[in-house]
């Protein structure tokens, strides 16, 4: 595939294997600062898979070359100043350092480092130093309408506490993604450095024979285009599904999580070993 830019619109050129493929690559194209992309150049060719499938599904670079992927990524985020963190990469594990101005930042910062390919850890030590120093009480009333604006998290009683740049959020939701989501929600308020989230959840999971979960899991992980299945073992007791065995990153680890998780698990042990 050859990518073209210009005026903001990406032309992509090439040869792919199925339309599947081509929607991907098309997707792919849009990162920050793309105001359209062009794939009608791009031809489908399903007899020419084999010739352009690569010898291996992953490949493993070198410190350097994930290096230079890591700071790539970063300059495309729209939520990272990359002046501000500094990079460095040992036998595979990027270690992150320096000064963001909010914790949505430094967030985005690790989850960008852990979904490049090759890094098998991170290490984030990026300081959240906000230009504003927030008085306790004004963060808690910013965060509090941030949590009465948001959608999934406005029907909910959640108390918010605030002490020098800390936040913490007790309460109780229904689901382990409106904890989650809660949290985020509170990280993107300026004057925010840390969220120390101490929200409950009781959430109803409707039961399945282990078997059918099983099966289920087994499924999503197979039909999940970022997910390798071969060397991945799935167990099932009273609900609670045990992923065992290796993947090629990290995605790929959150991702056969989520894929339990839609299956019906009741919950996850995900003991999953990344490669390298």
């Amino acid at each position: 595939i050859d990518v073209m830019s210009r005026n903001e619109i990406v032309t992509l050129n090439g040869t792919v294997g199925s339309a599947y493929e081509k929607q991907l690559a098309k997707a792919a194209a849009w990162v920050a600062g793309v105001d359209s992309v062009d794939a009608s150049n791009l031809d489908i060719k399903p007899g020419a898979r084999e010739e352009m499938m690569r010898e291996q599904k992953f490949y493993t670079p070198s410190d350097e070359q994930i290096k230079q992927a890591v700071s790539q990524v970063f300059e495309m985020d729209p939520r990272i100043d990359k002046a501000e963190i500094d990079i460095a990469v040992n036998e595979a594990t990027v270690n992150l350092s320096g000064e963001v101005d909010n914790l949505m930042a430094k967030r985005a910062a690790e989850e960008d480092a852990e979904n490049t390919v090759g890094v098998t850890g991170v290490t984030n030590r990026i300081k959240v130093r906000p230009e504003e120093i927030v008085p306790n009480e004004k963060l808690e009333e910013r965060v509090e309408r941030a949590l009465v604006r948001d959608p999934y998290v406005e029907l909910f009683d959640i108390n918010v506490r605030a002490r020098n740049g800390k936040v913490i959020l007790e309460g109780t939701v229904h689901t382990s993604f409106e904890k989650t989501h809660a949290e985020n929600v509170a990280s993107e308020i300026i004057g925010v450095v840390q969220v120390a989230n101490m929200i409950d959840y009781k959430q109803k999971w409707l039961w399945q024979q282990d078997d059918d979960i099983k099966g289920a899991v087994k499924r999503q992980i197979f039909w999940d285009p970022y997910v390798d299945p071969d060397n991945i073992r799935v167990e099932v007791e009273n609900g609670i599904v045990t992923l065992s065995g290796t993947v090629n990153n990290f995605r790929e680890k959150v991702e056969a999580e989520e894929n339990a998780f839609d299956a019906g698990a009741k919950d996850v042990m995900n003991k999953l070993r990344i490669k390298g």
